[in-house]
């Protein structure tokens, strides 16, 4: 089966794109490997979305695409990690940086199975790495499940880090220097034999909200947890605590994710669910999971508390839109009994207004869903310039007849700010289909850039013998500040007068698709 890698051009330098309302649910693969949407960022021109990705040989990576509001894509970067130890392509946190580019945090083997070094990656603005560091404690299992850039520009990250004894687990947290990537100060937390943080974020005082978890280790579990319960902290500036909360049940309950309330300082959003014991199954191996969200202040007060229906819709993120409504993006799942027998096998999505009310509930199915497998789901989302919706995840199908067996592939989702396709719907299951399927080529697409003189003064010129179809100029924003197209010759290219000095990035997109790129600083 032939795959098409595709790439278009984005000329816009400030405003949104102009195009009529679209809507659409489009899939994208890496010819077999699995894939997970991760995270959306919006930017003026485009969208950024993070994939971590995965083969049959444990070999991880992460993808950065950038999309047309359309849904097209505009360009793909590929990055390995190597072999993370996990036979899930979900892993790690991906965001925006302020100095335009972005950052990505998860984890990696130094030596055996269980000994893992937290791993950070800092991008350019299309996507390029720029640097990477290790950090953790020898001998020692450490990941990231979470990172934030805060105000100051330092970089504060979260997940575990393993402690003594076999089979537990510490919260760990540290905090590196946004100018070398130096640690400046890490903290464990223990509460009992297994602890992890899943979200970190700043609060309006410059204090850190972390939603975590703990519970006793116990392998007859599916989760290999027993009795857990959702912890939220307010850590001061150094990472000391300054309040926790456990807000778990007596059954085996769900990580606490914590954002604050934009609106309203003091207040947060909190999600997490209730377990809810299987009456056939009292020793608690088989248990339901209750998902909410709820708005609480500081030493619990609950403001509301929602309940999603029955036992089947699963929260992965709650996002704060600027008109103070709340867009919630997970999974739903045929099960509507208390068992945790049935895995995410839909996307969902639901929108609350501010007081908790839910105003629309969805569950994107598929029309054929004998071409679906499990483990579906929708992971982060973003306000469309419309009004509507973008959401990004995963949907494992067989688009591929010559793949023998589905692999999950990036899904993206656009609806309007009713959560439809079809403007008007008023359902709560939405059918989608699989024919906009399109496949992207998991090789190496970049490659280095042979320009000078470098630095520039007036002009540029490029070593290149290819045919060529855009040579682009990128500012550190990620917004285009040239563009030159055959039959232009690639020397003595005039830069544009106006342009200010700095830093720039040169991307050339050759005919065979192949995309080399280099740094260019303009000094005049």
């Amino acid at each position: 089966m032939k795959h098409i890698l595709l790439y278009t051009i984005l000329l816009q330098l400030v405003a949104f794109p102009s195009f009529a309302q679209q809507y659409y649910s489009k899939f994208y693969t890496h010819n077999g490997y699995r894939s997970n949407a991760v995270n959306v960022i919006a930017r003026s021109n485009d969208y950024i979305v993070a994939n971590t990705y995965r083969n049959s040989t444990v070999s991880n990576g992460i993808s950065i695409l950038s999309f047309s509001y359309n849904g097209e894509l505009n360009w793909l970067r590929n990055h390995n990690i190597g072999n993370i130890g996990v036979y899930s392509s979900e892993f790690g946190q991906f965001i925006s940086t302020q100095d335009g580019g972005f950052a990505f945090a998860t984890f990696k083997p130094i030596s055996s199975y269980w000994w893992d070094n937290i791993y950070f990656m800092k991008f350019d603005s299309i996507g390029n790495l720029e640097w990477n560091r290790d950090y953790g404690e020898p001998q020692t299992m450490n990941r990231a499940f979470a990172l934030m850039q805060n105000n100051a520009g330092d970089y504060v990250m979260c997940g575990f880090a393993s402690s003594s004894g076999p089979g537990t687990a510490d919260t760990y947290v540290l905090k590196t220097s946004v100018t070398n990537g130096d640690t400046l100060w890490t903290k464990r937390f223990v509460i009992d034999s297994f602890q992890r943080a899943q979200s970190i974020s700043e609060d309006y005082d410059g204090a850190y909200l972390m939603g975590s978890f703990t519970a006793v280790s116990n392998s007859s579990e599916s989760d290999g947890t027993s009795d857990g319960d959702g912890l939220i902290y307010k850590l001061n500036a150094d990472g000391s605590v300054r309040w926790m909360l456990n807000i778990g049940t007596p059954d085996d309950d769900c990580d606490a994710y914590i954002v604050p309330c934009k609106t309203e300082p003091g207040k947060y959003y909190v999600w997490s669910c209730d377990g809810k014991s299987h009456p056939a199954f009292p020793n608690d191996e088989v248990e339901g999971k209750s998902y909410y969200i709820s708005k609480i202040d500081s030493i619990g007060n609950v403001y509301w508390r929602t309940h999603m229906s029955g036992y089947s819709k699963g929260i992965k993120k709650a996002i704060e839109m600027p008109s103070g409504k709340i867009l919630l993006v997970g999974s739903d799942t045929f099960c509507a009994d208390e068992t945790n027998w049935c895995f995410p096998y839909w996307g969902w999505m639901a929108l609350l207004d501010s007081s908790g009310a839910v105003l629309w509930d969805r569950t994107f199915y598929l029309y054929n869903e004998d071409e679906a497998y499990e483990f579906a789901w929708l992971t982060d989302a973003i306000p469309a310039p419309d009004g509507g919706f973008i959401a990004v995840g995963r949907y494992a199908i067989q688009l591929q007849p010559t793949v023998a067996y589905p692999v999950s592939h990036v899904w993206l989702l656009k609806v309007d700010e009713n959560g439809c396709i079809t403007p008007g719907c008023n359902e709560e299951l939405i059918f989608v289909s699989v024919d906009d399927g399109q496949h992207i080529l998991i090789e190496n697409d970049t490659s280095v850039l042979s320009i000078f003189p470098n630095p520039a003064t007036h002009t540029i010129n490029v070593h290149n013998t290819q045919l060529w179809q855009t040579l682009i100029l990128y500012n550190l924003h990620g917004q285009v500040v040239a563009t030159y197209y055959p039959p232009n010759q690639l020397h003595n290219l005039p830069l544009p007068e106006n342009l200010p000095n700095g830093l720039y990035i040169a991307q050339l997109t050759l005919n065979n698709g192949t995309i080399q790129t280099a740094k260019l600083l303009i000094s005049k």
